[in-house]
Protein backbone atom coordinates (compact mmCIF):
# COMPACT_ATOMS: atom_id res chain seq x y z
CA UNK A 1 0.00 0.00 0.00
CA UNK A 2 1.55 2.97 -1.02
CA UNK A 3 2.00 6.35 1.00
CA UNK A 4 -0.79 7.96 -0.61
CA UNK A 5 -3.59 5.33 -0.92
CA UNK A 6 -2.33 5.12 3.01
CA UNK A 7 -2.75 8.89 3.81
CA UNK A 8 -6.30 8.84 2.39
CA UNK A 9 -7.45 5.68 4.11
CA UNK A 10 -6.41 7.62 7.31
CA UNK A 11 -7.90 10.55 6.36
CA UNK A 12 -11.26 9.04 5.83
CA UNK A 13 -11.17 6.73 9.22
CA UNK A 14 -10.77 10.25 11.13
CA UNK A 15 -13.13 12.26 9.06
CA UNK A 16 -15.75 9.76 9.88
CA UNK A 17 -15.39 10.30 12.85
CA UNK A 18 -15.10 14.03 12.90
CA UNK A 19 -18.61 13.34 11.50
CA UNK A 20 -20.16 11.87 14.40
CA UNK A 21 -18.41 14.28 16.58
CA UNK A 22 -20.15 17.13 14.91
CA UNK A 23 -23.23 15.68 15.62
CA UNK A 24 -22.93 14.79 19.32
CA UNK A 25 -22.14 18.15 19.90
CA UNK A 26 -24.70 19.71 18.22
CA UNK A 27 -26.17 21.42 21.39
CA UNK A 28 -24.72 24.40 19.95
CA UNK A 29 -27.58 25.14 18.44
CA UNK A 30 -29.18 25.39 21.32
CA UNK A 31 -29.13 29.15 22.45
CA UNK A 32 -30.59 28.11 25.81
CA UNK A 33 -27.30 26.95 26.29
CA UNK A 34 -25.04 29.63 25.06
CA UNK A 35 -22.38 30.57 27.60
CA UNK A 36 -22.36 27.33 29.66
CA UNK A 37 -19.62 25.29 29.79
CA UNK A 38 -21.38 22.75 27.25
CA UNK A 39 -21.97 25.22 24.57
CA UNK A 40 -18.02 26.24 24.87
CA UNK A 41 -17.12 22.34 24.57
CA UNK A 42 -19.84 22.25 21.71
CA UNK A 43 -18.07 25.57 19.28
CA UNK A 44 -14.68 23.87 20.14
CA UNK A 45 -15.62 20.27 18.82
CA UNK A 46 -17.47 21.69 16.23
CA UNK A 47 -14.60 24.08 15.08
CA UNK A 48 -11.98 21.71 15.25
CA UNK A 49 -14.41 19.08 13.13
CA UNK A 50 -15.98 21.07 10.57
CA UNK A 51 -12.73 20.21 8.15
CA UNK A 52 -14.14 16.84 7.39
CA UNK A 53 -17.05 17.18 5.16
CA UNK A 54 -15.26 19.13 3.11
CA UNK A 55 -12.09 16.53 3.26
CA UNK A 56 -14.72 14.05 2.33
CA UNK A 57 -15.27 15.95 -1.30
CA UNK A 58 -11.76 16.95 -1.26
CA UNK A 59 -10.41 13.12 -1.50
CA UNK A 60 -13.25 12.38 -3.96
CA UNK A 61 -12.24 14.80 -6.15
CA UNK A 62 -8.89 13.32 -5.32
CA UNK A 63 -9.18 9.58 -6.30
CA UNK A 64 -12.41 10.46 -9.08
CA UNK A 65 -10.56 13.23 -11.52
CA UNK A 66 -8.43 10.86 -13.16
CA UNK A 67 -10.81 8.07 -13.74
CA UNK A 68 -9.82 7.76 -17.31
CA UNK A 69 -6.18 6.11 -16.39
CA UNK A 70 -8.05 3.38 -15.11
CA UNK A 71 -11.47 2.59 -17.16
CA UNK A 72 -13.94 4.32 -19.60
CA UNK A 73 -16.65 7.01 -18.87
CA UNK A 74 -19.38 4.55 -19.48
CA UNK A 75 -17.70 2.15 -16.89
CA UNK A 76 -17.08 5.21 -14.36
CA UNK A 77 -20.71 5.57 -14.60
CA UNK A 78 -21.94 2.25 -13.82
CA UNK A 79 -19.67 1.49 -11.38
CA UNK A 80 -19.98 5.21 -9.59
CA UNK A 81 -23.38 5.93 -9.83
CA UNK A 82 -24.69 2.34 -8.83
CA UNK A 83 -22.49 2.63 -6.16
CA UNK A 84 -23.77 5.71 -4.82
CA UNK A 85 -27.56 5.45 -6.01
CA UNK A 86 -28.40 2.40 -4.20
CA UNK A 87 -27.16 3.58 -0.90
CA UNK A 88 -28.67 6.81 -1.60
CA UNK A 89 -32.55 5.42 -2.40
CA UNK A 90 -32.60 2.67 0.06
CA UNK A 91 -31.16 4.79 3.31
CA UNK A 92 -33.47 7.59 2.58
CA UNK A 93 -36.70 5.32 2.48
CA UNK A 94 -34.93 4.07 6.04
CA UNK A 95 -34.77 7.31 7.31
CA UNK A 96 -38.18 8.09 6.04
CA UNK A 97 -39.58 4.63 7.86
CA UNK A 98 -37.34 5.67 10.83
CA UNK A 99 -38.65 9.09 11.15
CA UNK A 100 -42.65 7.83 10.72
CA UNK A 101 -42.20 5.48 12.83
CA UNK A 102 -40.91 8.15 15.56
CA UNK A 103 -43.94 10.52 14.61
CA UNK A 104 -41.89 12.78 12.52
CA UNK A 105 -43.06 12.52 9.53
CA UNK A 106 -46.73 11.65 8.00
CA UNK A 107 -46.64 10.07 4.86
CA UNK A 108 -49.76 9.60 2.86
CA UNK A 109 -49.12 7.71 -0.40
CA UNK A 110 -46.03 6.41 -2.25
CA UNK A 111 -45.84 9.81 -4.82
CA UNK A 112 -45.49 11.90 -1.59
CA UNK A 113 -42.45 9.22 -0.64
CA UNK A 114 -41.05 9.78 -3.92
CA UNK A 115 -41.20 13.72 -3.67
CA UNK A 116 -39.58 13.69 -0.44
CA UNK A 117 -36.28 11.79 -1.15
CA UNK A 118 -35.89 13.24 -4.52
CA UNK A 119 -36.49 17.35 -2.97
CA UNK A 120 -34.28 16.74 -0.12
CA UNK A 121 -33.01 14.98 2.32
CA UNK A 122 -34.81 12.62 4.36
CA UNK A 123 -32.79 13.05 6.90
CA UNK A 124 -29.93 16.23 7.58
CA UNK A 125 -27.16 13.94 7.02
CA UNK A 126 -28.22 12.83 3.73
CA UNK A 127 -27.65 15.81 2.03
CA UNK A 128 -24.26 14.76 1.70
CA UNK A 129 -25.62 12.63 -1.36
CA UNK A 130 -26.98 15.50 -3.60
CA UNK A 131 -23.77 17.57 -4.30
CA UNK A 132 -21.65 14.11 -4.57
CA UNK A 133 -24.28 12.62 -7.28
CA UNK A 134 -24.12 15.88 -9.13
CA UNK A 135 -19.80 15.58 -8.73
CA UNK A 136 -20.28 12.32 -10.61
CA UNK A 137 -22.26 13.62 -13.38
CA UNK A 138 -20.12 16.48 -14.15
CA UNK A 139 -16.80 14.37 -13.38
CA UNK A 140 -15.90 13.80 -16.72
CA UNK A 141 -16.17 17.44 -17.87
CA UNK A 142 -13.76 18.12 -14.83
CA UNK A 143 -11.66 15.52 -15.91
CA UNK A 144 -11.35 16.98 -18.79
CA UNK A 145 -10.36 20.28 -17.51
CA UNK A 146 -7.65 18.98 -15.10
CA UNK A 147 -6.05 16.18 -17.34
CA UNK A 148 -5.36 18.96 -20.24
CA UNK A 149 -4.36 21.82 -18.03
CA UNK A 150 -1.58 22.47 -16.02
CA UNK A 151 -1.31 23.24 -11.92
CA UNK A 152 -1.88 26.88 -12.64
CA UNK A 153 -5.06 26.63 -15.38
CA UNK A 154 -6.69 24.25 -12.39
CA UNK A 155 -5.43 26.79 -9.34
CA UNK A 156 -7.57 29.27 -10.90
CA UNK A 157 -10.09 27.14 -11.24
CA UNK A 158 -10.22 26.61 -7.90
CA UNK A 159 -9.63 29.88 -7.23
CA UNK A 160 -12.77 31.19 -9.14
CA UNK A 161 -14.95 28.64 -6.84
CA UNK A 162 -13.71 30.25 -3.99
CA UNK A 163 -14.53 33.87 -5.09
CA UNK A 164 -18.01 32.76 -5.64
CA UNK A 165 -18.81 30.47 -2.84
CA UNK A 166 -16.93 31.73 -0.58
CA UNK A 167 -15.87 35.34 -0.81
CA UNK A 168 -19.19 36.50 -2.19
CA UNK A 169 -21.30 35.53 0.95
CA UNK A 170 -18.52 36.77 2.66
CA UNK A 171 -19.06 40.32 1.91
CA UNK A 172 -22.96 40.10 1.55
CA UNK A 173 -22.36 38.78 5.37
CA UNK A 174 -20.60 41.78 6.40
CA UNK A 175 -21.56 44.57 3.49
CA UNK A 176 -24.59 43.66 3.08
CA UNK A 177 -24.05 43.92 -0.77
CA UNK A 178 -25.32 40.91 -3.23
CA UNK A 179 -23.13 40.31 -6.23
CA UNK A 180 -25.26 39.40 -8.95
CA UNK A 181 -22.52 38.07 -11.04
CA UNK A 182 -23.14 33.91 -11.28
CA UNK A 183 -19.94 31.63 -12.34
CA UNK A 184 -21.72 28.38 -14.04
CA UNK A 185 -19.19 26.16 -13.57
CA UNK A 186 -18.15 27.25 -10.22
CA UNK A 187 -21.01 25.89 -7.95
CA UNK A 188 -20.99 24.85 -4.27
CA UNK A 189 -18.27 22.53 -3.37
CA UNK A 190 -16.73 22.03 -6.62
CA UNK A 191 -13.84 24.14 -5.04
CA UNK A 192 -13.01 21.07 -2.49
CA UNK A 193 -13.63 18.73 -5.17
CA UNK A 194 -11.31 20.14 -7.54
CA UNK A 195 -9.06 20.94 -4.59
CA UNK A 196 -8.73 17.36 -3.97
CA UNK A 197 -6.90 16.51 -7.19
CA UNK A 198 -4.90 19.35 -7.41
CA UNK A 199 -3.38 19.17 -3.19
CA UNK A 200 -2.64 15.14 -3.87
CA UNK A 201 -0.55 16.16 -6.90
CA UNK A 202 0.92 19.34 -5.71
CA UNK A 203 4.62 19.15 -3.89
CA UNK A 204 4.85 22.23 -1.41
CA UNK A 205 7.97 23.33 0.45
CA UNK A 206 8.55 22.59 3.61
CA UNK A 207 7.92 26.45 4.08
CA UNK A 208 4.67 26.84 2.40
CA UNK A 209 3.61 23.46 4.23
CA UNK A 210 4.23 25.66 7.69
CA UNK A 211 2.15 28.90 6.45
CA UNK A 212 -0.51 26.76 5.70
CA UNK A 213 -0.53 24.90 8.85
CA UNK A 214 -0.60 27.85 10.58
CA UNK A 215 -3.64 29.21 8.42
CA UNK A 216 -5.27 26.31 9.50
CA UNK A 217 -4.95 26.92 12.76
CA UNK A 218 -6.17 30.43 12.17
CA UNK A 219 -9.12 28.71 11.28
CA UNK A 220 -10.13 26.79 13.99
CA UNK A 221 -9.54 30.25 16.11
CA UNK A 222 -11.68 31.92 13.43
CA UNK A 223 -14.63 29.27 13.47
CA UNK A 224 -14.62 29.09 17.41
CA UNK A 225 -14.53 32.64 18.25
CA UNK A 226 -16.25 34.36 15.61
CA UNK A 227 -19.33 31.67 15.96
CA UNK A 228 -19.29 33.22 19.53
CA UNK A 229 -19.32 37.03 19.06
CA UNK A 230 -22.14 36.38 16.09
CA UNK A 231 -24.14 34.34 18.14
CA UNK A 232 -24.05 36.90 21.64
CA UNK A 233 -24.94 39.51 18.94
CA UNK A 234 -27.85 37.52 16.92
CA UNK A 235 -29.28 36.45 19.79
CA UNK A 236 -29.36 32.93 18.56
CA UNK A 237 -26.57 30.54 16.81
CA UNK A 238 -24.75 31.94 13.73
CA UNK A 239 -22.89 29.67 12.35
CA UNK A 240 -21.12 31.83 8.85
CA UNK A 241 -17.89 30.20 9.90
CA UNK A 242 -18.77 27.33 10.96
CA UNK A 243 -20.27 26.62 7.26
CA UNK A 244 -18.35 24.32 4.75
CA UNK A 245 -18.20 26.98 2.48
CA UNK A 246 -16.52 29.33 4.95
CA UNK A 247 -13.21 31.14 4.69
CA UNK A 248 -11.71 29.61 8.23
CA UNK A 249 -13.04 25.73 7.30
CA UNK A 250 -11.50 26.03 3.89
CA UNK A 251 -8.28 27.11 5.71
CA UNK A 252 -8.52 24.48 8.13
CA UNK A 253 -9.77 21.93 5.49
CA UNK A 254 -6.59 22.35 3.44
CA UNK A 255 -4.45 22.18 6.39
CA UNK A 256 -5.83 18.71 7.29
CA UNK A 257 -5.63 17.22 4.15
CA UNK A 258 -2.06 18.55 3.70
CA UNK A 259 -0.88 17.47 7.25
CA UNK A 260 -2.46 14.24 6.63
CA UNK A 261 -0.26 13.68 2.71
CA UNK A 262 2.79 14.95 4.33
CA UNK A 263 3.14 12.34 7.23
CA UNK A 264 5.34 9.49 6.92
CA UNK A 265 2.77 6.66 7.15
CA UNK A 266 4.35 3.97 5.54
CA UNK A 267 6.83 4.08 7.87
CA UNK A 268 4.67 4.79 10.80
CA UNK A 269 2.09 1.58 9.74
CA UNK A 270 4.76 -1.02 8.71
CA UNK A 271 3.20 -4.13 9.47
CA UNK A 272 0.51 -5.69 6.82
CA UNK A 273 -2.02 -6.34 9.32
CA UNK A 274 -2.15 -2.61 10.67
CA UNK A 275 -2.73 -1.52 6.96
CA UNK A 276 -4.99 -3.77 6.26
CA UNK A 277 -6.89 -3.04 9.58
CA UNK A 278 -6.58 0.88 8.54
CA UNK A 279 -8.14 -0.45 5.41
CA UNK A 280 -11.03 -2.34 6.66
CA UNK A 281 -11.72 0.85 8.75
CA UNK A 282 -11.41 3.39 5.66
CA UNK A 283 -13.75 0.94 3.65
CA UNK A 284 -16.51 1.53 6.54
CA UNK A 285 -16.02 5.11 6.62
CA UNK A 286 -19.24 5.86 3.94
CA UNK A 287 -21.40 3.42 5.80
CA UNK A 288 -20.34 4.79 9.58
CA UNK A 289 -21.48 7.86 8.13
CA UNK A 290 -24.88 6.55 6.73
CA UNK A 291 -26.20 4.65 9.82
CA UNK A 292 -24.57 7.08 12.88
CA UNK A 293 -27.45 9.14 12.72
CA UNK A 294 -29.90 6.20 13.62
CA UNK A 295 -27.18 4.69 16.34
CA UNK A 296 -27.10 8.11 18.07
CA UNK A 297 -30.70 8.86 18.34
CA UNK A 298 -31.40 5.08 19.77
CA UNK A 299 -28.03 5.52 22.08
CA UNK A 300 -29.48 8.53 23.71
CA UNK A 301 -33.17 7.32 24.16
CA UNK A 302 -31.87 4.20 25.42
CA UNK A 303 -29.50 5.44 27.57
CA UNK A 304 -30.36 8.95 28.44
CA UNK A 305 -27.31 10.01 27.79
CA UNK A 306 -27.51 12.99 25.39
CA UNK A 307 -25.50 16.07 23.85
CA UNK A 308 -26.45 18.18 27.15
CA UNK A 309 -23.00 16.40 28.42
CA UNK A 310 -19.89 17.53 27.82
CA UNK A 311 -19.01 13.93 28.73
CA UNK A 312 -21.45 12.20 25.86
CA UNK A 313 -19.94 15.02 23.54
CA UNK A 314 -16.42 13.06 23.31
CA UNK A 315 -17.14 9.59 25.08
CA UNK A 316 -20.67 9.39 23.05
CA UNK A 317 -18.95 9.72 20.15
CA UNK A 318 -16.75 6.95 19.96
CA UNK A 319 -18.96 4.52 21.70
CA UNK A 320 -21.38 4.96 18.63
CA UNK A 321 -18.52 5.40 16.34
CA UNK A 322 -18.19 1.78 17.31
CA UNK A 323 -21.31 0.54 17.51
CA UNK A 324 -21.94 1.85 13.75
CA UNK A 325 -18.20 0.26 12.53
CA UNK A 326 -19.44 -2.90 13.95
CA UNK A 327 -23.38 -2.72 12.22
CA UNK A 328 -21.68 -1.64 9.15
CA UNK A 329 -18.86 -4.10 9.47
CA UNK A 330 -21.62 -7.17 9.81
CA UNK A 331 -23.85 -5.79 6.90
CA UNK A 332 -20.45 -5.48 4.35
CA UNK A 333 -20.96 -9.75 5.08
CA UNK A 334 -24.06 -10.28 4.09
CA UNK A 335 -24.98 -10.12 0.24
CA UNK A 336 -26.72 -7.94 -1.06
CA UNK A 337 -27.11 -5.98 1.93
CA UNK A 338 -23.31 -4.70 1.20
CA UNK A 339 -24.52 -3.28 -1.64
CA UNK A 340 -25.92 -0.49 1.16
CA UNK A 341 -22.88 0.02 2.42
CA UNK A 342 -20.77 0.88 -0.08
Amino acid sequence: MNKRLLYMDILKIVASFSVVLIHTSDLISNYDYFETQQWWAADFLNSISRWCVPVFFMLSGATLLNYKSRYTTASFYKKRLLKVLIPFIVWSFIYIIYRINIGNLVIFDLKQLILITISGPSMFHMWFFYPLIGFYFITPVLAVIVTNSNKRIIFFFVSVCIVQNIVYPLINKFFGFQIGFNIPLATKYVDYFLLGYLLKNLDLSKTYKSIIYILGIIGVMISFISTYILTLKMQKLDSFFMEYESISVLMSSISIFLLFKSIPWERLIKHHGCQLLVNKLSAASFGIYLVHIMVMKNFELLTGWGNDSRSFMVFGAVIIYFISLFIILILKKIPFLNKIVP
